[in-house]
């Protein structure tokens, strides 16, 4: 049983990975130019794997994403948690002699030939629903459920660790949002407000 959720973990984390393969193909290593019709490719890619990996995340962990019972009050206090706990840790990391990791330096070259649409289904929709159940709902909520303590810590070195920092400026640009996230998760129980607060983190850094 143990075997089965670990793999579960690795496809849904494989799932958040098919897009980046996508456009690291065919814009990086094939040089091809976001047509009309390369871009209504890239955005089915992406919001059908999107539909598929939450499908098999509810079917597996029995937790079900819905908006009902979600408040906007608790929604607008965890999101300034989570922008108030980026911003400090983003001090924090500059202190340290921060620098741009290579991941957002491609990101950043990736916005100035994506259209605006397929970015934001891919790095404000897509990209954080799909970490969010990874490091959030499959391991907090699922192989770590009875040890939530555990799994709030495995998860936040897990998505810190997965944004490949190489500098303690870098660990702390991403400890704080990774920190906030598993907070929200458990302190309200509901997926659906770390998916919330991630989503309008990565807008605001988009804007």
């Amino acid at each position: 049983m143990k075997k089965s959720r670990y793999l579960f973990v690795i496809i849904q984390f494989l799932f958040a990975l098919i897009p980046q393969i996508w456009i690291y193909l065919f814009i990086t290593k094939m040089g091809c130019s976001f047509t009309y019709g390369l871009s209504a490719f890239f955005a089915a890619v992406i919001l059908i794997n999107l539909y598929l990996a939450i499908y098999f995340f509810e079917q597996i962990t029995a937790i079900k994403l819905t908006i009902r019972g979600i408040h906007l009050k608790q929604l607008l206090y965890y999101t300034f948690l989570a922008v108030g706990l980026k911003i400090l840790f983003g001090l924090l990391a500059y202190w340290a002699g921060y620098t741009t990791p290579d991941n957002e330096e491609a990101i950043q070259g990736l916005l100035g030939e994506m259209p605006k649409v397929i970015f934001t289904l891919f790095a404000v929709i897509s990209g954080p629903i799909l970490e969010e159940l990874a490091a959030r709902g499959f391991i907090m909520g699922y192989i770590f459920k009875q040890h939530k303590p555990l799994g709030f810590l495995v998860s936040v070195v897990l998505f810190t660790t997965l944004h490949r920092p190489t500098s303690l400026g870098q660990v702390l640009i991403y400890l704080g949002p990774s920190i906030a996230f598993c907070w929200i998760y458990y302190a309200s129980d509901r997926l659906e407000y770390s998916i919330a607060a991630h989503v309008i983190n990565n807008l605001l850094v988009l804007l």
